[in-house]
């Protein structure tokens, strides 16, 4: 599963055809990652940065507003999870 491309389906909502899916149904940007920012056993509450909390990170290329402006995994650096570099 590409995160990314999530984002991008929840935002764009396209079919292969390029016609938009449910337009009704499409969130923003910034909605569609905090869906991935929610806390894994309660999705309805959002993770928070701060000590002691789970620090899992991904470090792009360009800023966010960027990056959530066409949401791709090309735009990441690097991912590290659990203090291990999983993705360079």
């Amino acid at each position: 599963m590409d995160p990314w491309q999530c984002m991008a389906s929840a935002i764009n909502r396209l079919t292969p055809d390029g016609a938009v899916l449910g337009r009704a149904e499409r969130v923003p940007a910034s909605r569609a990652l905090q869906m991935f920012l929610a806390v894994p056993h309660n999705v309805r509450k959002t993770r928070i940065v701060a000590p002691r909390q789970p620090a899992d990170l991904c470090l792009l290329h360009a800023p966010l507003r960027e990056a959530l402006a066409s949401p791709s995994a090309s735009t990441v650096h690097a991912t590290i999870i659990g203090g291990n570099v999983h993705y360079n």
